[in-house]
């Protein structure tokens, strides 16, 4: 293409952009997961295999590394969230349910002073935790409810191996609260944030509109 050979600089310009966003794509624990990121990687294909130089073994590189980060991520490891194996403390009295679906059981923790009210429907056993109680985080995953991102901590306790703390009922050795931002990588966080970019014309208009005329 003619506009290729008056801008030299412009095709690894775009392959850097493309593999950029292929990067955010891979590791998006968005409700779409890699999907927003398709488009991007079929650039980076259609440079691979029509573009010379260094182009088709930067794709390959690429491929590689990021199909690598994207079985990491499914495995919730410590490289994307430095919390696991971190101790917490619990910041108020808290009621553990048990839940059990088939083959598969889990409890989810409350802000709770006693477990004698009615317990929710479906719990088949409850156990109350006193504020103060020590734990150690087991797991994080990444609940996508209304399209977003909400982080949950994992624990074992008494009642269940996977018993699930929000963050708001813990807080850290140091008596610093829980927060997002410490159960996360910001360099994979702030990547993964690209794969907004279908619905960046919505953003922009909402905030071009609430800017002061």
């Amino acid at each position: 293409m003619n506009i290729f050979k008056r801008f030299p600089a412009l095709k690894p310009a775009l392959f850097c952009i493309a593999a950029l966003f292929v990067f955010g794509g891979s590791v998006n624990y968005g409700a779409f997961d890699f999907i927003p990121a398709l488009p991007f990687l079929a650039f980076v294909v259609y440079a691979a295999l029509n573009w010379r130089k260094w182009y088709a073994p930067a794709a390959v590189v690429l491929v590689l590394a990021c199909t690598g980060l994207y079985c990491l991520k499914k495995e919730h490891g410590v490289l994307f969230h430095p919390a696991l194996g971190r101790t917490f403390v619990l910041a108020e009295d808290a009621c553990l349910r048990l839940y059990q679906y088939k083959e598969e059981s889990f409890a989810l923790a409350n802000a709770e002073p006693t477990c004698r009210t009615r317990p929710m429907k479906d719990a088949v056993k409850a156990q109350a935790l006193p504020k103060g109680t020590r734990l150690t985080v087991d797991r994080v995953t990444v609940d996508n409810g209304e399209f977003g991102e909400r982080y949950v901590i994992t624990a074992r306790t008494v009642l269940s191996e996977r018993t699930r703390f929000p963050l708001q009922l813990i807080q850290w050795q140091d008596g610093a609260p829980a927060r997002e931002s410490d159960l996360r990588r910001a360099v994979f966080y702030d990547a993964a944030l690209l794969m907004y970019w279908p619905v960046a014309p919505v953003l922009l208009s909402g905030l071009w509109k609430n800017l002061p005329q």
